[in-house]
C-alpha cells in the first residue's frame, strides 16, 4: 500500500494537518494559561502591597496585623493563598497567618511554634522538590519615605491552576485526537477521489497494450488529469484508425477479384462507422441516364440489386 499514490498523498495531507493542529493548540493553549498564571500573580502582588500599605508596623500590638492577614486569607474564595507573613526591618516574622489546606500536615495538631516555622521555611524557599511547581511567593517590601520598614511575603498554591492547566491540555489531546481521526478520513477520501482516475488511465494503458483498442477513459474533470484523460483517448482513437487502416491495407493485398474487394469496402467501412447495416453504391451511366447501384452490403451481401437514377 505504501506505493500507492493515494496512499502518499493521505499520509502527506495528515502530517501536515497534524503539525498545523498541533501547533494551533499548544501555543493557544499556552498562552491562555500563561495568562492566566500572570493573573493570578498580580492578585496576590495585589493583596501583599495591600498588607503593606497598612502603616500598622509601628504599633506594638502586632496581633492586629494577624488578625487582619487571617481574616484576608479566610476570605480568599479560591483558596490559593497559603500564608501570608511580614516581616520587619531586621527580617524577623513579627505577624503571619496560615492556610494549611495544601500543606502536607495534619492541621488539628498543628501549633503556633509549628505554624511559624512552616511559614518560615516556606518564605525562605525550603520546600519540597517535588512541590516546587505547585508553590509560588511574592515579597513585596514594606517602605515608608525611603526607608525600608520590612516585607510582605504572599505564599499561594498552583495545584488548582496546574489541574485546571492539566485539564485543559487533555482537551486539546482529546480534541487533536478526533481531529487527527477525521483528517485520516478526509485525506483518505480526496486521496481516493484524486487518484481514481490515474487508475483508470494505468488499467486502460495496460489493456491497450494486450491488444484491447476499444477501451477508452471517462473525462469529466477540467483540470490537467482531464486533459491527460481526453489525450489518451483521443491516442486511442488514432490507434484505432491506424490499425483499421493496416488491417484494409493487408487485406488489399490479398484480394483479387473486383467483388471482393468492393465487398471488403463496404464491410470495413460499415464495421469503422458502427453502423448495425450499409451498402455500398456505385454509380453506373446507361446512355444519358446516370443510375446509383448497390450490390454489396453488410453484414449480408444484398441479393437484389438496388437502382436509384439521377
Amino acid at each position: 500500500y505504501l506505493n500507492k499514490i493515494w496512499v502518499k498523498f493521505s499520509i502527506v495531507i495528515v502530517l501536515l494537518l497534524l503539525v498545523l493542529m498541533a501547533v494551533v493548540f499548544q501555543f493557544f493553549t499556552r498562552r491562555e494559561l500563561a495568562i492566566e498564571r500572570s493573573d493570578l500573580q498580580e492578585n496576590m502582588e495585589r493583596i501583599a502591597k495591600m498588607v503593606a500599605s497598612i502603616r500598622l508596623m509601628d504599633t506594638e500590638d502586632d496581633s492586629l496585623y494577624s488578625d487582619w492577614i487571617d481574616r484576608i486569607i479566610r476570605s480568599d474564595p479560591r483558596q490559593n493563598l497559603v500564608y501570608i507573613a511580614v516581616f520587619d526591618s531586621r527580617q524577623r516574622l513579627v505577624a503571619y497567618a496560615l492556610n494549611p489546606r495544601d500543606l502536607a500536615v495534619n492541621a488539628e495538631i498543628l501549633t503556633p511554634e509549628s505554624e511559624k516555622e512552616i511559614v518560615l521555611r516556606m518564605a525562605s524557599g525550603q520546600i519540597a522538590e517535588d512541590s516546587w511547581n505547585d508553590f509560588d511567593h511574592i515579597p513585596v517590601e514594606i517602605r515608608f519615605g525611603r526607608t525600608s520598614r520590612g516585607r510582605v511575603d504572599v505564599g499561594f498554591s498552583l495545584i488548582e491552576f496546574n489541574n485546571q492547566a492539566r485539564d485543559k491540555l487533555l482537551v486539546n489531546a482529546y480534541i487533536l485526537g478526533i481531529a487527527f481521526i477525521v483528517a485520516v478520513m478526509i485525506s483518505i477520501l480526496f486521496g481516493r477521489r484524486f487518484t481514481k482516475p490515474l487508475n483508470k488511465l494505468s488499467s486502460a494503458m495496460i489493456a491497450i497494450s494486450k491488444g484491447d483498442l476499444a477501451v477508452e477513459v471517462e473525462s469529466r474533470s477540467n483540470d490537467e488529469i482531464g486533459d491527460l484523460a481526453r489525450s489518451f483517448n483521443y491516442m486511442t482513437r488514432r490507434l484505432r484508425e491506424k490499425t483499421a487502416i493496416d488491417d484494409f491495407s493487408r487485406d488489399l493485398v490479398f484480394s483479387l477479384e473486383h467483388s471482393q474487394l468492393i465487398q471488403m469496402v463496404a464491410d470495413r467501412i460499415v464495421e469503422y462507422m458502427g453502423a448495425s447495416q450499409g451498402a455500398l453504391f456505385l454509380l453506373q451511366s446507361q446512355g444519358k441516364d446516370l443510375f446509383a447501384v448497390s450490390k454489396w452490403g453488410w453484414p449480408n451481401r444484398i441479393d437484389r440489386k438496388i437502382s436509384i437514377k439521377f
